[in-house]
């Protein structure tokens, strides 16, 4: 693994914890959010082939340990 891929992770990481908060206090909106985040890394990477699963693995982490902590710390 490199160190662009890492980078990448650690950018999309917050995203993902960001969109969990944001369907927790307003569901709809928040996947909306979701939503509109996938679609973007799916037509970037099918015009450029970056590829976005690497930037979706990222926001998908965030989202997991973000959930994890809200489950059981979050009351």
């Amino acid at each position: 693994m490199s160190f662009r891929y890492i980078k990448t992770y650690v950018i999309h990481f917050p995203v993902g914890c960001f969109a969990v908060l944001f369907i927790s206090f307003m569901p709809i909106a928040g996947a909306v959010f979701s939503f509109g985040f996938l679609v973007y890394e799916i037509a970037e990477d099918w015009r450029i082939k970056d590829r976005g699963y690497k930037d979706i693995f990222g926001y998908l982490v965030g989202m997991a340990l973000t959930g994890i902590c809200l489950y059981f710390f979050g009351g």
